[in-house]
């Protein structure tokens, strides 16, 4: 095997080799070492034959029985190749030499005599020939040229993913996405962790369940944070789906997120000032704690001891700086500043923000919920001839 050569970031080479690889790897209880030299790779290839498909595990485990492949998926083959090629990648950006092979000698011969090798060590050993075979014979190893798979599409890809979702075409926009699948930048993860809560909302489930679509989503908006904690779409996401995954748990796991919820979008409006999405669902985080109904005061007394302050004004403070950062960008934002104003005795300025509400475009399901909620809140309150 000839060495590969790269240019992988050592911080390409932490993110993926340790997260990915290992990950991976803990499911077959094999854990790969810079030892792994093309010596042992090729004769572990060479000398161990692979057995029966084990009912239980998905993997071949019997060592007694060489009988090949034995109706062993191609996905998983393939799986374990992805994997491999991996290794190869993070252990040629880690500097390997072949003099680093020669000083590992004791644990190399180890390995080429040892007769206790696992058939899914074989496999996954057998991916890495596979993986750099293939590239070998595609590309030339000499001066290959990796992309920086950390960085940040162009900012006119980003607008056009962004049309995308404001068209609301969000099948077409998780087809743009899938396009960014090897990059790993905060950019896009958060926009994924996005499409992946909107096709939730309107019950595109692909065959999962909806925990489990959440739960993806959240993962997501999690990783985007991780590469950048300084994006603040970011946070404003992991605001949005830590409350939606929280709320697919249930009633006491959502109160329970109240405080991780407010953290991040002030997180957001920290790092944006301007982020009108952020501020409207602080103010909405503020108005539900004030109205809180009775039974969820008395869960969130026993969760935290006491229920966390929020005022009216506090409601309008944020709304009324979202509403300078986006006039009329969000009906939901007219209807809370409706709802603080007349709650807090201004019933001109409360009715004025509510026949705004009402005379919004409607766009989404959300739009059409806050419309309707805000024609049961006149009715409520201003009844009569209008």
């Amino acid at each position: 095997m000839h060495t590969l050569s790269t240019s992988f970031s050592d911080s390409f080479v932490k993110q993926w080799y340790q997260r990915r690889v290992r990950a991976r790897s803990a499911l077959i209880g094999w854990r790969p070492t810079p030892s792994t030299s093309g010596a042992a790779v090729e004769h572990r290839y060479k000398t161990y034959t692979p057995s029966h498909h084990t009912q239980n595990s998905g993997y071949h485990s019997n060592k007694q029985n060489s009988g090949g492949y034995h109706g062993y998926h191609r996905n998983q083959l393939a799986y374990f190749s992805g994997t491999a090629a991996l290794l190869v990648a993070a252990s040629a950006a880690a500097g390997t030499t072949q003099s680093e092979d020669e000083e590992l000698g004791n644990t190399e011969e180890s390995c080429l005599s040892s007769e206790e090798g696992t058939p899914e060590e074989s496999y996954l050993i057998s991916g890495v020939l596979v993986a750099a075979n293939a590239a070998e014979e595609l590309i030339p190893t000499e001066d290959i040229a990796v992309p920086d798979m950390m960085c940040d599409p162009p900012a006119e890809e980003l607008a056009v993913l962004d049309r995308i979702y404001d068209d609301m075409n969000f099948e077409l926009l998780e087809t743009a996405l899938s396009k960014y699948d090897n990059v790993r930048s905060a950019e896009i993860l958060w926009r994924k962790a996005r499409c992946q809560w909107e096709l939730v909302k309107i019950g595109k489930l692909n065959g999962q369940s909806k925990y489990t679509a959440v739960s993806i989503a959240y993962t997501l908006a999690e990783e985007a944070l991780e590469v950048d904690e300084t994006n603040s779409a970011a946070h404003r996401w992991m605001a949005i789906l830590s409350n939606g995954f929280a709320q697919a748990k249930g009633v006491r796991a959502q109160l329970k997120n109240l405080p991780k919820m407010k953290e991040h979008l002030l997180r957001a409006v920290e790092l944006d000032p301007n982020d009108a999405t952020a501020l409207t669902l602080l103010g909405q985080w503020a108005i539900e704690l004030k109205e809180m109904a009775w039974y969820q005061k008395k869960i969130v007394n026993t969760l935290f001891g006491g229920v966390p302050h929020s005022t009216y004004e506090e409601v309008v403070e944020y709304c009324e700086r979202a509403e300078k950062a986006a006039p009329g960008k969000w009906n939901r934002n007219l209807y809370l500043l409706a709802r603080a104003y007349t709650a807090m005795g201004d019933r001109g300025r409360g009715r004025c923000y509510l026949e705004r509400t009402l005379r919004a475009e409607i766009k989404t399901q959300d739009d059409k919920l806050v419309a309707e909620g805000a024609e049961e809140f006149y009715r409520k309150e201003f009844p009569g001839p209008s």
